[in-house]
């Protein structure tokens, strides 16, 4: 500072109700419950990628609603819900492993939303966080999507696999190393450090080739290195911005705690899928 002139202390570190370590390992137990999910889902091939698709887009539209306090509740849940199961129906409907048809189906969420922020009437305050939040929201749900047009790739449902456990088991390992030293921070108002990516990274890469490993098909265990360390170290990365989001709550809604553990863990993955989906394709061709 100038002279004469005391430096202001550093603003303390938030702890609302997604910032604990309780929260860290909490979202870590969701990420590897995910992996889990994904891994086992791909034993019924295709439908059961789709189902498990589902149940996350499912579960991911009212914790986002309710961990986000998200203004517009009713039509932000009307609006993910609806892009999701959208998503869904046209990749299975055309039955490609192309992504142009979910171009159409983002391209009509932007009216949609004009139209949800003109019938709140006399409660349309925060718009515009209204109207990032569901963005937000709509993007994730159909990022999941992509994981139902990857597959139907060549060993489709092997590279869900590999692409869900390098994420799920990135970004969980990720959360335990910042519960135990988040250091040094990324960020001073958010519990997140730089070990923990390269953890994650790491982490992501070795899972990928384990499960890329030993097995016929176009995918081997340098490919599942790849395609796992990019998605942990991707979705290591976006659990900062979701500790962000947790930093924004506050601490009197303690009760958002769980649905802030569930987008901890499942954000992360959803935004994360398309890169992987992309990924998958080139060390897969």
């Amino acid at each position: 500072g100038l002279p004469g002139r005391p430096v202001p202390p550093a603003p303390p570190v938030r702890t609302g109700p997604g910032l604990g370590r309780g929260a860290h390992l909490a979202a870590a137990g969701v990420g590897a419950a995910v992996a889990a999910g994904l891994l086992v889902s791909t034993r019924w091939d295709r439908p059961g990628v789709l189902v498990a698709v589902a149940v996350l887009q499912v579960l991911l539209v009212p914790a986002w609603v309710h961990g986000t306090a998200l203004p517009g509740r009713i039509g932000g849940t009307l609006l993910g819900l609806g892009a999701a199961a959208a998503a869904d129906a046209v990749l299975v409907a055309r039955d490609r492993v192309s992504l142009l048809a979910l171009l159409g189906v983002l391209g009509l969420v932007l009216p949609a939303l004009v139209v949800h922020q003109l019938t709140r009437g006399v409660v349309r305050v925060r718009v515009t966080e209204s109207l990032s939040g569901i963005v937000l929201l709509v993007t994730a749900v159909v990022g999941l999507s992509t994981l139902v047009a990857l597959a139907r790739a060549v060993d489709g449902p092997r590279l869900v696999a590999v692409l869900g456990v390098g994420a799920g088991v990135g970004l969980a390992v990720a959360r335990l190393v910042d519960a135990v030293a988040p250091a040094p921070r990324l960020a001073d108002d958010v519990a997140h450090g730089l070990p923990a990516l390269l953890a994650g990274g790491l982490a992501g890469a070795a899972a990928g080739a384990l499960a890329g490993a030993g097995a016929a098909g176009p995918l081997d265990a340098a490919g599942g290195a790849l395609l796992g360390g990019v998605v942990a170290l991707l979705a290591a990365l976006l659990t900062v911005a979701v500790g962000f989001i947790a930093a924004s709550v506050p601490d009197r809604r303690r009760a958002a705690g769980p649905a802030l553990a569930y987008l901890g863990g499942v954000v992360p993955i959803a935004l994360a899928a398309p890169v992987g989906y992309l990924v998958a394709l080139a060390v897969a061709g």
